[in-house]
């Protein structure tokens, strides 16, 4: 084994320093949770030091006989030895924590990997024929999968050593089985978080093999890419939504809290290694945004432990990034739109949740749930009129162009327009009887 290092990662040694005995005790053990959760690779040198794009801790090359983190969560030891360098944390049984602080830690690793459902819809590219680009994301916003898959694999074909291809066919996939387990409406994601308690979905295994032998190969491409060029944005972004996918997946398929949160986090660091190496890729920002959201969104116990493990956030921050990517995003703007319905409808608007919608339906007219969100938004905003409307608007659609929607499940819109219907002739008759001179 070669040199180790007891290195204290609150920042600076008299911090460390500061705390009593029993301070140092706890933050030693949270410490080791956290690390136990999300480290389990090194990450590239950069600039003579291994920096981990989990937490932004620095550590020398093997060579540098020595590793030095600094950090935000307490103590680690790190091995440098020739073959590699590795964390040594603390090891404790997972049941020697307060089951309280054990509830805490399932909260934790499950908001932040909550949102991805709306952070990796799909992925531009530089490189590749612009034809299948655009064919594939107009296939695939209108919940046309299969087509989209057929586009996208044709894009891979065509630039095999671009990575982001690779993304937008496993979103394809993703988003494919998504739809088949009925995992895409955004009321699963309201602040209630109703969808934590549910049942894990009957998956396809066949259908998760294909996902991840894309994802993989994603990984290798990038990571290839990242060999010849360890600063270029456009790999490192890659990275970034291909993580993001694998938390998406774990989350909400598997329903794995923490094997979704090391992904998700994975993401959120290779995200900020692109903003780093780029200040100009906007997009950067939409998983950014995801995770100042989900840490603002977090009951004040944990963020109180989020905090010891360097993490935090702004719900009002995360809000604005996820908007500005929507704005003046060149990749995912898409996506950050699709994400911005999802917040809005989570904090309540439901008319600013309304307004992007309608902007979403008019690009892509041929995805029903857009127009279905769409009037629950206006039925949560004391709106029925409108959201009879929408619906009455989109049965009509269909009417006219039965080939143009073939997937519109009829019966739950009509079924809806009912419910809709007997609630606004009963708020009217309410008013009548209330103002009878109106």
């Amino acid at each position: 084994m070669g040199a180790v290092v007891w290195a204290d990662n609150l920042g600076e040694t008299m911090t460390w320093k500061a705390l009593s005995a029993g301070q140092r005790i706890w933050s030693t053990r949270l410490g080791g949770i956290w690390c136990r959760l999300a480290h389990d690779s090194p990450m590239w040198p950069i600039h003579g030091q291994y920096e981990c794009c989990l937490c932004g801790r620095r550590y020398s090359v093997p060579w540098a006989q020595r590793g030095e983190i600094r950090g935000h969560a307490g103590l680690f030891a790190v091995d440098v030895s020739s073959g590699g360098v590795r964390f040594m944390t603390f090891t404790h049984r997972d049941n020697s924590y307060p089951a309280t602080l054990r509830r805490s830690l399932t909260r934790l690793a499950a908001l932040p990997a909550l949102l991805m459902i709306g952070v990796v819809v799909s992925s531009a590219v530089l490189l590749g024929e612009a034809g299948y680009r655009k064919s594939g994301d107009d296939h695939f916003y209108n919940l046309e999968y299969d087509q989209a898959i057929d586009d996208y694999t044709k894009l891979i074909q065509q630039s095999p050593d671009d990575p982001i291809p690779y993304n937008d066919l496993a979103s394809a996939q993703l988003y494919k089985e998504m739809y088949r387990l009925g995992l895409l409406d955004s009321s699963a994601l309201g602040g209630d978080n109703r969808f934590l308690h549910g049942r894990r979905p009957a998956a396809d295994t066949g259908a998760k093999a294909q996902l991840f032998d894309t994802l993989e190969r994603g990984r290798q491409t990038a990571e290839t890419a990242l060999a010849h060029d360890s600063k270029s944005a456009l790999p490192l972004y890659a990275l970034c939504t291909n993580y993001a996918l694998r938390s998406t997946y774990e989350f909400m398929v598997e329903k794995a809290w923490f094997t979704a949160l090391r992904s998700g986090s994975k993401s959120r660091g290779y995200c900020e290694q692109a903003h780093r190496s780029n200040a100009q890729l906007v997009d950067a920002y939409l998983v950014l945004g995801v995770y100042e959201y989900a840490m603002g969104s977090l009951p004040l116990s944990v963020k109180m432990f989020a905090a010891i493990g360097g993490m935090c956030g702004s719900k009002k921050k995360g809000i604005e990034y996820v908007s500005r990517v929507a704005h003046e995003g060149k990749y995912d703007r898409d996506a950050a739109r699709v994400l911005l319905a999802v917040l809005y409808r989570r904090e309540k608007r439901p008319l600013e949740a309304a307004a992007v919608l309608q902007a979403l339906i008019t690009d892509y007219p041929r995805n029903y749930i857009f127009c279905l969100e769409l009037a629950s938004m206006y039925s949560d905003a004391g709106r029925p009129a409108d959201a009879v409307h929408v619906l009455k608007a989109l049965l009509r659609q269909a009417d006219e162009r039965p080939d143009g929607n073939p997937q519109l499940p009829r019966s739950t819109v009509e079924r809806e327009l009912r419910v809709l219907e007997t609630s606004r002739h009963g708020t009217n008759q309410v008013a009548s009887v209330a103002y009878p001179n109106r």
